[in-house]
């Protein structure tokens, strides 16, 4: 009698644990996340712009200054994520590259940019999905291009369309001297 209410107590409590594994599993294995991106000071109108899990490029507004320091968005995990954010009237561009930073600075605009136009218009112009594409962008070294983008002074007049297509190839090296033969004149 002893063995059988032993038994049965775990039937019950496999029963229970194997009931609770997809609720678990979905939480520890999921392919997303929640980034959170820091703001720096801006005051105003504000427009940000990034590209969502279907591959979607979307805009929204927000006004800065009033407690809206942090920006959240649901990201894919492990995968590069562009954010831009434009202020003023001039239409500041502010940028960051989430996993590798979340702090949106004026620095990381122009490499954010770059990501951010792979994305929007590279996988609808091939026969892979966005996630095939968001794989292959992966492989290319953001962080090492981020750092690099920082050191040049005046970034926005590098030739940005040759620059995404060298990415894009996988042919992209970073020697300052090849990419300043590219500035648009």
């Amino acid at each position: 009698m002893e063995k059988q209410i032993i038994s049965s107590l775990r039937k019950v409590q496999i029963f229970f644990v194997l009931s609770l594994l997809p609720l678990f599993s979905s939480c520890i294995f999921s392919m997303e996340e929640r980034a959170s991106f820091r703001l720096p000071d801006l005051n105003g109108d504000c427009s940000f712009t990034y590209v969502n899990l279907k591959g979607e490029q979307v805009w929204k507004n927000i006004s800065a200054g009033d407690g809206n320091e942090i920006i959240l968005l649901d990201v894919n995990k492990n995968v590069p994520f562009p954010l831009l954010v434009y202020s003023g009237e001039k239409q500041d561009a502010y940028g960051a590259i989430y996993p590798f930073t979340d702090k949106v600075t004026r620095e990381d605009a122009f490499a954010a940019s770059i990501l951010l136009g792979l994305y929007s218009g590279a996988w609808r112009n091939s026969e892979q999905s966005f996630a095939q594409v968001q794989d292959y962008l992966s492989y290319f070294n953001w962080s090492a291009f981020m750092k690099d983008c920082r050191d040049i002074e005046d970034i926005w007049s590098l030739d940005r369309q040759t620059i995404m297509e060298n990415i894009a190839a996988g042919t992209f090296m970073w020697k300052k001297s090849l990419i300043r033969c590219n500035i648009k004149e």
